[in-house]
C-alpha cells in the first residue's frame, strides 16, 4: 500500500475497513467488516468474513477500502479474484489522487475458479505443480472412479478384475463360507480355511477347518478337515486326511487318508495314524537345550514302552517296579569325605551289588544297608566306603589315601 506521492505506507497499526457493494458509485453497502491491522512494508493480509460471515451473491461486485477515516476511491471491482481458491494474479490498485492513502492492482478475468448463486466451487481443471489436470465435466456413475490417461485429463472409469475392491476380486484368489484364501477358484461347499500360496486347496469341495500355508500344500485335499500344514508341497498328495499336522517342504503323512499324524522336518513321512515323525533321515541326534535340564516323562506322565537298537550311555537308570527301586551306578573317580550323594528316597534300606576297584585290586561285594531311624548307618568295601543317612541320602567316598578307586555296583532299594 502507498501513500499519494507513491511511498509506502508507514508501519504501523492502522483501522481497516471493508464494504461490499452492488455497483461502483453510492447505493447502499451490502456487507462490511472493520479489521485492525498492521501495516509493515506496505503489506497487509485479511481474511474477509472471518468477522461478520459474507453471504456470496451476484450483487456482490464492488469492495470500497477505508483506512482510518480516508476512503479510498475508486471502489474495486471484483472480477473472478473473488471468487478464486487459487490465481496466479495479484492486487495491485490504481491510484486515487482524492485519498491520502492508494491501492495499486491489476484485474484479471484468467482464474479457472469461481462460486455461483450457491455458493459452489465451478472448476474445470487444477493445476498440480506445473501440470494442468483437466477434470470431467460431470459426475460418474456409482462404483466409478477418477482415472488418467498420463496425459493430464482424467475421467470416470468403470472397476474391472484388476482394480480389486474385495478379496473376491483377485485372480488367484477365493472366498468360501467364513474361508479366506489366497489360492485358486475352487472351494466348492469348503467352509472355514485359511490358505496361503499357489494351488493351496486346489481341489478343496467339503472339507473345513483347515490351515495351508505353502505353494501346493494341501493341493489335492477334497474332504479332509482340520489339517494343519506348513511348507512347500507340505501333505500335496493327501486328498481325505484329517487331524493331521505337517510341517516341513515336502514332508508327508503316510498316506493320502492319514488320521491324526504329526510329522515334523524337511521331506519326513510319517509312519502311520496316531504317530508323531520329528526330523528326517538326516538327523542324528535330539537334543535338551541344555545339559541334564530336561526330564522325558514324569512320575505323572510316563512314557509306556521303550524301543532302543544301540547304546544307552547313562550315569545311572532308576527303575522303579512298584515295590523296590533298581539303579546301576557307576564313578571311575569316587573322592574322599564327605563323598558324593549317589540317590534320595530310601526310607527302609538297600542292597548294593558290585565291584569295587582300588589300585588295581578288584573286589566283588554285597553290602545291606537298613536306614537308620538317626544318624549313619554304613557299608565298606575295599576301602571304599556307603553311608545311608537317616533322610534316605546314600552317599559314596574314599578316605583319601587312594590314588584311584571305582564303584560299578546295582543298588535295589524301598
Amino acid at each position: 500500500m502507498f501513500d499519494k506521492e507513491e511511498n509506502l505506507i508507514k508501519d504501523g497499526n492502522y483501522k481497516i475497513k471493508f464494504i461490499l457493494y452492488e455497483n461502483a458509485f453510492g447505493g447502499v453497502g451490502l456487507w462490511e467488516e472493520s479489521h485492525d491491522i498492521v501495516i509493515k512494508s506496505g503489506l497487509i493480509s485479511v481474511v474477509l468474513g472471518s468477522i461478520n460471515p459474507i453471504t456470496i451473491s451476484e450483487k456482490i461486485n464492488y469492495l470500497e477500502i477505508q483506512i482510518e477515516d480516508q476512503i479510498l476511491l475508486p471502489r474495486q471491482e471484483l472480477t473472478s479474484v473473488v471468487y478464486s481458491f487459487h490465481s496466479n494474479t495479484s492486487i495491485k490498485s490504481i491510484k486515487s489522487d482524492t485519498s491520502n492513502f492508494s491501492i495499486k492492482s491489476i484485474k484479471s478475468d484468467t482464474s479457472n475458479f469461481s462460486l455461483n448463486s450457491n455458493s459452489s466451487v465451478i472448476t474445470s481443471s487444477l493445476l498440480l505443480g506445473t501440470s494442468s489436470i483437466s477434470l470431467p465435466s460431470a459426475d460418474g456413475s456409482s462404483g466409478q472412479m477418477l482415472s488418467t490417461n498420463g496425459s493430464g485429463s482424467l475421467s470416470w472409469s468403470t472397476i474391472n478384475n484388476n482394480n480389486v475392491t474385495s478379496l473376491n476380486d483377485l485372480n488367484d484368489a477365493t472366498v468360501g463360507s467364513g474361508s479366506k484364501l489366497i489360492s485358486t477358484t475352487n472351494v466348492g461347499d469348503a467352509q472355514y480355511n485359511v490358505g496361503f500360496g499357489k494351488e493351496v486347496f486346489d481341489a478343496i469341495n467339503t472339507g473345513d477347518y483347515n490351515t495351508g500355508i505353502g505353494s501346493n500344500t494341501l493341493g489335492k485335499l477334497t474332504t479332509g478337515s482340520d489339517n494343519t500344514t506348513i511348507g512347500r508341497d507340505a501333505a500335496e498328495n493327501m486328498t481325505t486326511g484329517s487331524n493331521n499336522i505337517i510341517i516341513g517342504s515336502e514332508a508327508d503323512p503316510s498316506s493320502n487318508n492319514a488320521v491324526n499324524q504329526i510329522v515334523i522336518g524337511k521331506g519326513a513321512v510319517g509312519h502311520g495314524d496316531n504317530i508323531t515323525v520329528i526330523g528326517n533321515g538326516s538327523q542324528t541326534a535330539i537334543h535338551p537345550h541344555d545339559d541334564n535340564e530336561v526330564d522325558l516323562g514324569s512320575s505323572s506322565y510316563s512314557f509306556k514302552d521303550i524301543y532302543l537298537d544301540g547304546t544307552i550311555n547313562s550315569s545311572g537308570e532308576n527303575i522303579d517296579d512298584g515295590f523296590a527301586k533298581r539303579i546301576f551306578y557307576s564313578n571311575n573317580n569316587v573322592v574322599e569325605d564327605p563323598g558324593i550323594n549317589i540317590l534320595t528316597g530310601v526310607s527302609q534300606g538297600i542292597l548294593i551289588e558290585g565291584i569295587v576297584l582300588r589300585e588295581e585290586v578288584v573286589e566283588k561285594c554285597t553290602i545291606a544297608i537298613d536306614t537308620p531311624p538317626s544318624g549313619t548307618n554304613r557299608g565298606s568295601a575295599n576301602g571304599v566306603t556307603f553311608r545311608l543317612n537317616s533322610n534316605g541320602v546314600l552317599s559314596v567316598s574314599q578316605p583319601g589315601n587312594f590314588t584311584v578307586s571305582k564303584v560299578a555296583a546295582n543298588f535295589i532299594y524301598f
